[in-house]
This record gives structure tokens, C-alpha cells and sequence, in this order.
């Protein structure tokens, strides 16, 4: 047994002796040229090359170097390649192709088990002069199974919890997402960014869509984004069905409801304030109507009706929207009362006046006489 050990170590040391040459200072040992493991052409100073197909998916050969990348002084590379086929007729990689992984293990009392990795994988056809890929992060939860957690696609999409994220920024996947990313384009405005609730656009400028997921009964979602002038702008998606559809700029511009301008403008299709309190009571019987001329003396005193805030309070606090209509709504009911009390009082001082009238009638005809 200890013969075969000191066999197989002799013939290391002759590969790597064959293609390298050692120098000696004190205690300090270096390698002057490269060292090749699996390749008698090593391309780096360590060159590890594994002729040996692991699976399908892993491809024939696995490429594994260290150099001191020199070209423009560029510093030193970790390089990883892989191919198809086998060493002395490779082929191409496929979509879905694992190209390296670093995997990440930590002892649980009775054996190594795995913490997470980071995957670089073909992501896309390959062609010639291309091969697109993509970046993932995995970790293992409490449950023991490993599982990707973050995602850079080939096109720049970073998806978290989003194998295939379709935005330039996605949380989660299907109606559960939220997205982020650019919008620019005439048919927006010429936005330029928005945010996303289970709302992705895909493209770019006027031939960009929006993708709008379902989850079997519904298929709404909403749009919140800002163009150049500086114009926010909130567009709400009404479900309207149990499908994934397809919607563009157009159909989320008409779907605006509520815009801000630049200079704080608001505008809205309609807005509904909840408030409390709200004074229909003021028609009840046993409401006490303030006296007119109660009114008029806290007018002339305050500069302002009574339950109004002043001009100086609203340039303070500004105004509570909901509040506001409520007390407006109190004067205007108030007023009607006025109006009601002020016709009741003309009604009856025209009928005295139409009595009065019929006896001097009256009495002129009597004189006549």
C-alpha cells in the first residue's frame, strides 16, 4: 500500500517536473513557468483541466486557471471554462450549461454539508463569438434545501427570488411582484423610471410592453413613475380577468388617476377622503342655529368665519382635506337654514303686504262713494 502512495507521488512530481522549472533561494521554492494538471499545454501558471464528463449538464471538459493577466497591466485572473463534448473534439455549451461554481460547506456535528453556492451558468443560446451568462446566488435555508435566492441575468436583470426576472429589478416572480426599472419613451411622457406592482416592462421607447400577471381569478396591478419635466404620475391596472396580459405604454397612460406636477400641481380623476362627524345633524330639530348676528360679530372680530381655520393657521399646518370639506359642508347647511328661515320671513311679510294692499283698496273704494 505505502509502495503504491510513493508510486503515485513520483509520477506527480515527474508531470510536474516535465513542464516547470524550479528554483531555490534559502527556503523559499518557486516555479519559474507553468504547471498542468489534465493538459500537457498548460495555458496558465496552474492550469487544472478535467477531461472527464460529470453529466449532461456539466458538460465533457471542465478548464480551471490562475494567471497573471498582464495584457494593459490588467492584474491577475481566476479563470473557469467548460465544453461540451471531450478534450480532443469540444463542443458548443448549451442554454441551462453549469460553466463554474464555488460551493460553500460547513460541518454539522457529523459531516460536511453544503451552505450555499455561486453559479455562473450559460443563460441564452450561445453563437459565434457569444456565449450570454448568468449569475446566481444560492444559500441553504432552515429546512436543509438549497435554493437560489438572487439572480443576474445575461441581459442585466437582477431578479431576487425571481428565477427569471423580466425588469431590471424584481422582487419575487408571477402577480406577487415588484419591479423597478426605466421607462423612457414618447407614449409616457418620456418617462424615465417607474415602479412596478405586478407590472414589468420589457424594452425600450415606444415598442416597450408591459407584462400583467394573473393568479387565476384576478389580473390587476398598478404603475407609479416620473418623466423628464419632473411630472409623478400613478396609474392603478383594473383586473380584468384570470390570465397573464400584455398592456403598452398607451394603455398605462390612460390608465393614469392622479398626477403631481413639478411644482406640487395635484390632479386626480376622483378622490375619496373618509371622515367622521359628518354634519347632517345640523338639520335635526334640536339643532340651535347660530344667530346672524352672532355671525357677524365673531366676523368682525376674527376676520374669518366660526370652525374656519384663518389664513395664518392654513399657512402653518395646511389643510386637512377631509376636515375642511366637513366644516364646509356645516356652513353650507347652515346657510340653507338661513335661506329657508329668510324665505318663511319674506313669505309672511308678503302676505301682510297683499292685506294690506286689499284694504286700501278697499277703503279708496269706499270713499269714492
Amino acid at each position: 500500500m505505502k509502495k503504491s502512495i510513493f508510486i503515485a507521488i513520483a509520477l506527480l512530481l515527474v508531470s510536474v517536473f516535465a513542464h516547470a522549472q524550479w528554483t531555490t533561494t534559502g527556503s523559499l521554492t518557486t516555479i519559474t513557468n507553468t504547471v498542468g494538471i489534465g493538459t500537457t499545454a498548460p495555458s496558465y501558471p496552474f492550469h487544472l483541466y478535467n477531461t472527464t464528463a460529470r453529466s449532461t449538464n456539466s458538460g465533457g471538459s471542465v478548464d480551471f486557471g490562475l494567471d497573471s493577466y498582464n495584457n494593459n497591466l490588467v492584474g491577475s485572473r481566476l479563470y473557469f471554462g467548460r465544453s461540451r463534448g471531450t478534450l480532443a473534439a469540444p463542443l458548443v455549451v448549451q442554454n441551462g450549461d453549469y460553466l463554474s461554481l464555488l460551493d460553500f460547506y460547513g460541518h454539522d456535528g457529523t459531516t460536511a454539508q453544503r451552505a450555499g453556492q455561486l453559479i455562473f451558468k450559460v443563460d441564452g443560446t450561445p453563437a459565434s463569438g457569444i456565449v450570454p451568462g448568468a449569475f446566481l446566488f444560492t444559500t441553504v435555508g432552515s429546512d436543509g434545501v438549497n435554493a437560489e435566492r438572487m439572480r443576474i441575468s445575461s441581459g442585466g436583470n437582477v431578479g431576487v427570488a425571481a428565477p427569471a426576472p423580466i425588469s431590471t429589478f424584481q422582487v419575487n416572480s408571477g402577480p406577487y411582484k415588484f419591479s423597478a426599472g426605466g421607462c423612457p419613451g414618447g407614449d409616457l411622457h418620456y418617462g424615465t423610471a417607474y415602479i412596478g406592482f405586478n407590472a414589468a416592462r420589457i424594452g425600450r421607447g415606444n415598442s416597450a410592453n408591459w407584462t400583467i400577471e394573473g393568479d387565476g381569478s384576478h389580473n390587476g396591478g398598478g404603475v407609479i413613475y416620473s418623466d423628464v419635466a419632473g411630472t409623478l404620475y400613478l396609474a392603478p391596472i383594473p383586473s380584468v380577468g384570470t390570465t397573464t396580459r400584455t398592456l403598452t405604454d398607451i394603455d398605462i397612460k390612460n390608465n393614469i388617476t392622479f398626477r403631481v406636477d413639478a411644482n406640487g400641481t395635484t390632479y386626480a380623476k376622483a378622490i375619496a377622503v373618509q371622515t367622521t362627524g359628518w354634519p347632517d345633524y345640523v338639520f335635526k330639530k334640536d339643532y340651535t342655529l347660530p344667530s346672524l348676528t352672532d355671525v357677524k360679530t365673531y366676523i368682525d372680530q376674527n376676520q374669518h368665519l366660526p370652525e374656519i381655520p384663518s389664513a395664518q393657521q392654513i399657512e402653518k399646518d395646511g389643510v386637512n382635506v377631509g376636515e375642511m370639506n366637513r366644516l364646509l359642508l356645516k356652513k353650507v347647511e347652515e346657510l340653507t337654514l338661513y335661506l329657508i328661515e329668510k324665505d318663511k320671513q319674506d313669505t309672511e311679510k308678503n302676505k301682510l303686504l297683499q292685506a294690506l294692499q286689499a284694504r286700501v283698496s278697499e277703503l279708496e273704494k269706499n270713499n269714492s262713494k
